[in-house]
């Protein structure tokens, strides 16, 4: 301290350490202008770029939506169903009806005999000692005929979720 006031009354601190001049507002409302209109065509090419890419995606979906539902209705009119299609499972034994998601197409018996792998997800029900009732639900993949496979209604959101 004893040093500092020393360099200032000797005039050796400005050589230190020279005052910087003080900007005029006028000075400062112009850099902070600038500053502002930089931030803000900043935000407009991030939201431009986020619509851009939300576009992208949405044009994306459309095109995946289209080819899935075109497969399936080729597949139809041939006989048979197509792969990621969504169908109705009738499990015979149990006289239970599932919603499945066809996994594979195969024609090993030949084209006029395919038969598909399916996965659904099967609930089982536990009761516990106190009684409470807890339903899981286990992930089956299994083959199968045309016969106990039923079509179900086209869902866009439904299909999007198993092809996305």
């Amino acid at each position: 301290m004893f040093l500092t006031k020393l360099a200032e009354k000797s005039g050796l601190w400005d050589l230190v350490a020279p005052k910087q001049p003080k900007k005029s507002n006028e000075d400062c409302n112009h850099v902070d202008k600038k500053n502002r209109i930089s931030k803000e065509k900043e935000k407009i090419d991030k939201d431009a770029l986020k619509r851009a890419e939300y576009a992208k995606c949405l044009a994306e979906r459309i095109m995946r939506l289209q080819t899935q539902l075109e497969l399936e209705n080729v597949a139809e009119k041939n006989g048979v169903f197509a792969k990621k299609q969504r169908v109705k499972y009738h499990h015979k034994s149990t006289d239970t009806h599932y919603r499945a998601i066809v996994v594979g197409v195969h024609f090993d018996d030949g084209p006029d005999r395919p038969y598909y792998t399916i996965k659904y997800d099967k609930p089982e029900t536990h009761t516990d000692s106190d009684g409470t009732v807890n339903t899981t639900y286990h992930l089956v993949e299994k083959q199968t005929d045309a016969n106990r496979l039923m079509k179900v209604p086209w869902d866009e959101d439904k299909t999007w979720d198993i092809i996305k």
